[in-house]
């Protein structure tokens, strides 16, 4: 348990944010956690039937009734995962998540909508370049990015991923977008050229009909 505590957290955490579900995990300090299990058994079973031996009698110190730190009606805390899956039905790898959008399929985006569609999400990728979009929904990357080629075919296959060269049908695929179009430096100067950013912002604002998401991957000077 010395070393599986933080793994065990951080596993709840994602099935959490999996499925788009809040989960309020206890706060847990590190100096506690590891102070805790160097402590001797002795100070924390005081015979084979009763654990915790320090909160009881720190609840015992603080005048706490005897039916909460004698109790020995363990109840512990039962994880909602089941419930989550049951209230979902199918796993998250057979029914979509979400539905997003790629805008901007370079190394950048369109490794963000492989891997997205990994996760189970549905995701359109979207792209002014006709020939790329082409060369993506063939299953192949126009770039070199290890694994690239295997997610896209596997997704594409799945119908989870597809791609379009239309700003159109990508403000009406969905209400979550990631723009990650290409922000070249300037020549001659240390700026960066944001024309393209601006310009797949103003694109896809003018075919949204709902409020939406946008989230901006490019980079961008700060």
């Amino acid at each position: 348990m010395r070393r599986i505590w933080r793994p065990l957290v951080m596993t709840s955490d994602k099935l959490a944010s999996a499925y788009a579900l809040e989960r309020r995990t206890p706060y847990l300090a590190r100096d506690l956690i590891e102070f805790s299990y160097r402590l001797p058994a002795e100070h924390e079973i005081s015979d084979p039937a009763q654990g915790e031996r320090i909160l009881r009698d720190a609840a015992k110190a603080l005048g706490l009734p005897r039916e909460v730190w004698a109790s020995r009606d363990k109840r512990g805390f039962a994880s909602p995962v089941p419930a989550w899956r049951a209230d979902r039905g199918p796993t998250r790898r057979d029914t979509p998540l979400m539905k997003m959008t790629a805008i901007g399929c370079g190394c950048l985006g369109a490794t963000h909508a492989a891997c997205m569609a990994e996760l189970g999400h549905e995701v359109l990728g979207m792209d002014s370049d006709i020939d790329k979009v082409h060369t993506l929904s063939s299953g192949k990357a126009p770039f070199f990015e290890r694994d690239s080629d295997d997610l896209l075919a596997k997704h594409i296959a799945s119908g989870r991923l597809k791609f379009t060269a239309s700003h159109q049908e990508a403000a009406e695929f969905a209400d979550l977008h990631f723009i990650g179009v290409g922000t070249p430096q300037q020549p001659g100067t240390d700026a960066y050229d944001l024309s393209h950013l601006f310009d797949a912002v103003r694109r896809l604002a003018a075919g949204l009909a709902r409020p939406a998401v946008v989230a901006v991957k490019s980079t961008v000077p700060v």
